[in-house]
């Protein structure tokens, strides 16, 4: 037998080994469980026992196949080097796990249906389906996810370079979304927070549960660097744990109002089992790290024994994470404490959120809402970025000036999605509005002023094995063609950011960023991805001349006075915005929806304002920086 064909047989044996270690308890824990919470005495419909007892196993090979696709996409995008034989395995596979959860999909979809249904006639299941995929929100979802998977397959099946498995990590990200809005989310009491810790729960999971499996696959096939391999996917490993923990925290606050419901309900003891299931993965995490990783990074370690410690470690993590998915997959169709909330006034019953206390300044201090994301964002930025900066003290220093802005971008976004303004979003325009601003745009300025891209080019080194990290990303992402274009031309993204403003406050997207939690954080990143350009592009023309200077300054103040036209419009809008919607939110907070109108006009210009005055100021510093670094420094 040739090296060729045993090093592909060993890398079969390791597929097999990791989706057999991690399906089959998945699967069994999801059928054992499901046979403890299905009611037995008849009161709640029964489809069938196929649907019964098939659809927490279907939904268990959705989640595993989304997993695999999305781990084996992140090993190649960011642990094995461009090009050599386990990138190409990687993605070789790539193909068959999206192939997986797209015909999963398509199961899981057709049972759930009957379990809504309950079973039709052979030729009426055409219709039923059609009914199902086009006017019911759970089929509509499935039809997303659907087509989404059939996207992947295609683009991981052609795509073999770098941008080609950028889109397709991208878009199974994306994918997610629809299953994160079947779960318990719509029954929470913040809907629009739950659904977005849900998906960020499922995600994180994917990330670490495919991650570990494709990291097996791929240590078959790369014998000399599975050292490296296995460091670079601790550090992934690390994100999906905080992940998982603050989702899994924001959820917890969502549905379980004492913590002695962990105990005494189906649904505390499963998330019990959960929480289990993750301290048994921290421990296994933490012994990779310490114990392989440090201890046998080492040539005197014989080969064969580094590969039995990483081995029964990582057989051990995917039993444990088996079992939390079977766990999961039965969680999402187990009833929460207390059932579904009553929503009685009609606020509540449009929103699908209790209405909070009226508003006042008194709120400012006890008003707080767990947003998963932006304590999840801001914890992984905020900390890396702080570990960076100790790093470059070490080669040389670092502006205090520029950490400065790196906490106070923090603290604006936890002060804007965690505290009033996050709260009360749903419910009041002037609250979204500065909810959207600070956390799209002043917060969007402040990061551009702590310049995290030069920290990055300071402390973290090119990779010299063709791999993918976070500075090969950051200077592949910053090359493109139209992104210079744009840093180029400041009234490029000037105008656009204005036009977004616009669109948003000034048309029906208004309606999809307030009622959508879809919607909400895609509008968010946007704007915040827009800003980030115009001050990029603003603070580019410091070392450029004066003359160049005069116009960027003058482009941020025509900013600055076009948002101000846009709060008039806003302040003397016949009807007002979105009156549909405030019309009914506002009075139940005991303000009329005029009032909070012309407060959310003030508050959308002044905050722009304060986030261009900003941008000036650190236009001003970087003048100054200029002036003793040279041009490729400022570049970067």
């Amino acid at each position: 037998m040739t090296d060729a064909s045993s090093t592909r047989t060993v890398g079969t044996r390791a597929a097999v080994l990791a989706v057999a270690t991690l399906a089959i308890p998945a699967l069994v824990a999801a059928l054992v469980l499901s046979l403890l919470t299905i009611a037995p005495d008849g009161s709640v419909f029964d489809p069938g026992p196929v649907v019964t007892y098939g659809l927490p196993a279907v939904k268990v090979v959705v989640d595993l196949a989304a997993a695999a696709t999305i781990g084996v996409l992140v090993v190649a995008a960011f642990c094995v080097p461009v090009g050599l034989r386990s990138w190409n395995r990687l993605l070789d596979i790539a193909p068959w796990c999206s192939g997986c959860w797209l015909v999963a999909s398509c199961v899981a979809a057709v049972m759930t249906s009957i379990s809504l249904t309950g079973p039709v006639e052979v030729n009426m299941l055409g219709s039923s389906l059609a009914q199902f995929f086009t006017q019911i929100a759970v089929g509509q979802g499935w039809f997303a996810t659907i087509l989404m998977t059939a996207v992947i397959s295609v683009l991981t099946f052609a795509a073999r370079g770098q941008g080609g498995v950028a889109a397709a990590l991208l878009l199974a990200f994306i994918a997610l979304v629809p299953l994160a809005l079947q779960g318990h989310a719509a029954g929470a009491g913040n809907h629009v927070t739950a659904t977005i810790a849900l998906w960020l729960h499922v995600a994180g999971a994917a990330v670490w549960v495919g991650g570990l499996a494709a990291v097996t696959y791929a240590a078959a096939f790369d014998e000399r660097s599975w050292v490296a391999l296995v460091r670079r996917y601790s550090a992934i490993a690390l994100a999906g744990l905080c992940a998982v923990t603050i989702s899994g925290m924001a959820g917890a606050l969502v549905r379980l109002s004492q913590p002695a419901q962990l105990l005494t309900t189906d649904y505390g003891r499963l998330l019990s089992l959960k929480l289990v299931a993750l301290l048994l993965l921290v421990g296994l995490g933490w012994l990779q790290r310490t114990w392989v990783i440090r201890r046998f990074d080492s040539a005197v370690v014989p080969g064969l024994q580094r590969r039995l410690a990483f081995g029964s470690l990582a057989l051990w993590e995917l039993l444990v994470m088996g079992v939390a998915m079977g766990a999961g997959a039965t969680l999402s169709r187990t009833e929460t404490p207390g059932g579904q909330i009553l929503l009685a006034t009609k606020a509540e019953q449009l929103t699908g959120d209790r209405v909070p206390y009226a508003p006042g300044v008194a709120r400012f201090l006890d008003t707080w809402v767990f947003d998963a994301a932006a304590v999840f964002g801001v914890l992984l930025g905020l900390g890396a970025y702080l570990y960076g900066v100790c790093a470059a003290r070490r080669h040389g220093g670092w502006p205090r000036s520029r950490t400065t802005a790196a906490v106070l971008a923090a603290v604006v976004i936890l002060f804007a999605f965690c505290s009033l303004p996050g709260a009360y979003a749903t419910f009041s325009f002037a609250a979204y509005a500065a909810m959207l601003l600070l956390g799209g745009m002043l917060a969007a300025v402040l990061v551009v002023a702590a310049r995290p891209a030069r920290l990055l080019h300071i402390v973290v080194g090119l990779r010299g094995d063709g791999s993918l990290g976070a500075r090969e990303w950051t200077t592949w992402m910053l090359g493109g063609r139209a992104l210079t274009v744009s840093l180029r031309a400041p009234w490029l993204s000037a105008a656009a950011l204005v036009a977004l403003l616009a669109a948003v406050v000034l048309s029906p997207w208004l309606g999809w960023a307030v009622q959508d939690p879809v919607g909400r954080v895609l509008t968010t990143l946007l704007l915040f991805g827009v800003t980030s350009l115009f001050a990029v592009s603003v603070l580019r023309t410091a070392g450029g001349g004066q003359r160049l200077m005069t116009q960027a300054v003058g482009i941020a103040m025509a900013v600055v006075l076009a948002v101000g036209l846009i709060a008039v419009v806003v302040a003397f809008l016949p009807g007002g915005v979105l009156p549909a919607w405030y019309g009914v939110t506002m009075p139940a907070l005991g303000v009329t929806p005029a009032v909070d109108q012309l407060i959310g006009a003030v508050l959308l210009w002044a905050i722009a304002a304060v986030a261009v005055f900003a941008l000036l100021l650190v236009l001003g510093r970087r003048v100054i920086e200029s002036r003793s670094e040279g041009p490729g420094e400022e570049q970067a």
